[in-house]
């Protein structure tokens, strides 16, 4: 805690008086004097002091000489300026130490100050292989659940809660066209191609009358962006009229619906597409055509643009796939945030109140780690190839997954919720079928069911990981305990994230906390941003803790040198 320290008293005002009372009849009486300039020397015999205040009970000075102003704002900056100083230094003088000045000394959390924006690190990272190997012609399997559409869809997810929504498009010609209506058996719908072989999505053309609900319009859109700016080339996005925004607008995974905001939510217009600013030329590029039917809601030329839409993806098919071996050198952030957000939406969407069903504040309860925050981790840590990554309490697996496909480490996780760990395995078989349609590959991940405490996989991940997560947000304190045992076998140099911190403040390494587990680690507090986690929109700090034991092994060397004297004296 900074302290203030306030300026001593005067001796020739004793205790009764201030400077503030002394300097007052001495103040400049020019308007034009600055009010930083110093002030007169406090060295001012009392004699002198009273004879001023003498002259000021006079009539006459009072008719001749101006009365001095009260107090204004210009004294007190020119007094604090000196107590300002004393702050600045002491905020100086307590500035973090070093990992050399820390070191054997108070283990006191290192704050990092200088820490970008959440997300702002987001870059494409180099993985040693992304791509799907297409079959060979020898063998002769039986098509994926993706070429015969068994996965769940768009459309899926719409049909059991279809009194949510409402029709989008019309067909003007025939405003009472019953294909663009909403009923428990029809939904209007359209089919998208992918970049895989045999790969279709149908998605529904529907609008959500609650905003926070998955909108399959801003869906399918987000789609078509993610294929047009990253698998085709200047080319390919030219023939079809389509530009990569200058700013692009991420999509939120914690979200899993669109808001309102969004320049491809429904109802948005944006002005440079809106239809009474377009030319009805039927020249006009395909990508703004597309744009303008879903502004005009016309439901038959929004069809029989995205039927165009779909001939081009088909025919640059082979094309887009050799465009991604050749031109990238690993899975851009828009793709991969693309994948595990269709993914979370097919997988873990249809069960989402299933996670609901907790006690509150229990280390029990489900709360989600959202995108960027698992991206922070994976830049800051330095995750890649080789790498290990471990979740302890890994939900439905969706750290695992993303970490895995951004940075192409390998990732375990343990689950003690059934539920959870029941979705999480729906989960995986969904993100599998978008990696196919996306024509994508994804290091390995494994989630297992059971007790973090008791699973002896769990400790032989721990021996060999790089970065250990730990949403312990409302863990009890003793369960933080135990986990900092089972850090004992991590290796030095392991990075272990948390949003409690396992270290206590003040901790200090001396002979009678030389054993405690907490010695072997050191941490740094950083700060979340608004959205990176599932139960709150508001900043907060996370920790990130460091295997360390050379510290340990200097104080214990310090304590035996301490320890052998007395037997050399003896010896003497």
């Amino acid at each position: 805690m900074l302290s203030i320290i306030t300026p001593p008293v005067h001796p020739v005002l004793g205790t009764s008086k201030t400077v503030d009372d002394l300097l007052r009849p001495l103040t400049h009486p020019d308007p034009d004097s600055s009010a930083t300039s110093p002030a007169p020397s406090l060295d001012i015999p009392t004699t002198t002091t009273t004879a001023a205040k003498k002259r000021k009970r006079e009539p006459s000075e009072q008719l001749t000489k101006p009365k001095p102003k009260p107090k204004t704002v210009r004294k007190k900056r020119a007094n604090n300026a000196p107590k300002e100083n004393r702050v600045q230094r002491l905020r100086e003088e307590s500035a973090p130490l070093s990992d050399a000045t820390v070191r054997n000394r108070s283990r006191t959390r290192e704050r990092c100050v200088g820490s970008e924006r959440m997300g702002a690190l987001e870059c494409t990272l180099p993985v040693e292989k992304w791509w799907r190997d297409p079959p060979l012609a020898s063998e002769h399997s039986e098509p994926s659940q993706v070429a015969t559409g068994k996965h769940i869809q768009s459309i899926d997810i719409i049909r059991p809660k279809w009194k949510g929504y409402r029709p989008w498009f019309n067909n003007p010609q025939d405003p009472d066209d019953p294909a663009w209506k909403v009923g428990p058996n029809h939904i209007p719908s359209a089919e998208l191609e992918y970049p895989g072989n045999n790969s279709t999505e149908v998605y529904a053309l529907v609008d959500a009358f609650d905003h926070d609900d998955y909108q399959p319009l801003k869906d399918l859109f987000l789609t078509i962006d993610t294929i047009a700016g990253t698998y085709m080339d200047d080319a390919d996005r030219a023939r079809i009229g389509y530009t990569i925004p200058t700013s692009v607008v991420s999509s939120d995974p914690s979200s899993h619906a669109s808001s309102s905001g969004h320049p491809h939510s429904p109802g948005r217009k944006s002005r440079e597409l809106s239809p009474e600013n377009e030319s009805s030329d039927q020249d006009m590029p395909l990508y703004r055509r597309l744009i303008r039917a879903r502004n005009a809601k016309d439901g038959p030329q929004f069809l029989q643009a995205l039927a165009t839409l779909n001939g081009h993806i088909r025919a640059l098919r082979p094309k887009m796939q050799q465009h991604i071996r050749a031109k990238w050198t690993g899975i851009p952030p828009p793709v991969w945030k693309r994948v595990c957000e269709e993914g979370y939406q097919r997988g873990v969407g249809p069960r989402m109140r299933e996670l609901i069903r907790y006690k509150q504040w229990t280390s029990g309860v489900y709360g989600e780690l959202m995108q960027p925050f698992i991206s922070e981790v994976v830049h800051r840590c330095g995750l890649g190839p080789g790498k290990v990554f471990v979740d302890l309490g890994s939900g439905v697996a969706q750290t695992l997954m993303q970490a895995s496909l951004q940075s192409g480490c390998t990732s375990y996780g343990v689950e003690l919720s059934p539920p959870a760990a029941s979705i999480a395995k729906d989960h995986e078989r969904e993100f599998n079928h978008r990696l196919e349609m996306w024509d994508l590959c994804c290091s390995e991940y494994n989630h297992i069911e059971g007790d973090m405490l008791e699973s002896q996989e769990v400790v032989e991940w721990i021996r060999k990981a790089d970065v250990i997560l730990v949403n312990n947000f409302v863990f009890e304190e003793l369960l933080n305990e135990r986990l900092t045992c089972l850090f004992l076998d991590a290796r030095d140099g392991t990075q272990i994230v948390s949003l409690k911190c396992f270290l206590d403040r003040g901790f200090k390494i001396t002979e009678r906390t030389i054993s405690s587990p907490q010695a072997i680690l050191k941490v740094e507090e950083r700060d979340w941003t608004a959205g990176a986690v599932s139960w709150s929109n508001t900043t907060g700090t996370y920790y990130v803790h460091t295997v360390d034991r050379s510290n340990l092994q200097a104080e214990e060397e310090r304590l035996n040198a301490v320890r052998s004297r007395p037997s050399r004296r003896r010896q003497a």
